[in-house]
């Protein structure tokens, strides 16, 4: 029995599990909610809403820049899943890639702060879809980040 507190510890330490679990609930809801629902307008905002947990927190009490990345990283991948872009991009046998992203920090998150990602297209030129993310906490409406990504469509 010590020896499996003691794995589950180490996979803890070595490995980011929260991703994987954030990632098993995500692709459960997608195949229970959003794959059924009508698709989205590809120009209505989506919301993600999420928690700073101790485990991104760094050692000024503030959420890491690197959780900050994963927070808008699955808020894009909600919006792609909810109007269907990736669906969309598999069909025409393409891969959506992160050309590019700027990410500006006004004001520190801190632990069990929740928090909501808007998540919206502004421009699309040729194969390239320029989507805004806004990190606003719920207590305050204050936008904390926000970051531009262009992302790419290239074939297979």
């Amino acid at each position: 029995m010590h020896w499996i507190v003691g794995v589950l510890f180490l996979l803890y330490a070595i490995v980011d599990v929260n991703y994987f679990i954030w990632s098993i609930i995500l692709i459960t809801a997608y195949a229970l909610k959003w794959k059924r629902s009508a698709r989205c307008s590809l120009f209505d905002p989506d919301y993600y809403t999420g928690i700073s947990f101790p485990s991104d927190i760094d050692h000024l009490w503030h959420m890491n820049n690197a959780k900050y990345l994963r927070a808008f990283e699955f808020a894009r991948a909600v919006f792609g899943l909810k109007n269907k872009l990736w669906a969309t991009a598999r069909k025409l046998d393409a891969k959506m890639l992160i050309a590019s992203q700027a990410v500006r920090y006004r004001k520190p998150l801190t632990v069990f702060q929740w928090y909501r990602i808007t998540t919206k297209v502004v421009f699309i030129e040729g194969r390239d879809l320029y989507v805004e993310q806004q990190l606003v906490t719920t207590s305050d409406n204050f936008v904390r980040a926000t970051c531009m990504v262009k992302l790419t469509m290239t074939k297979g």
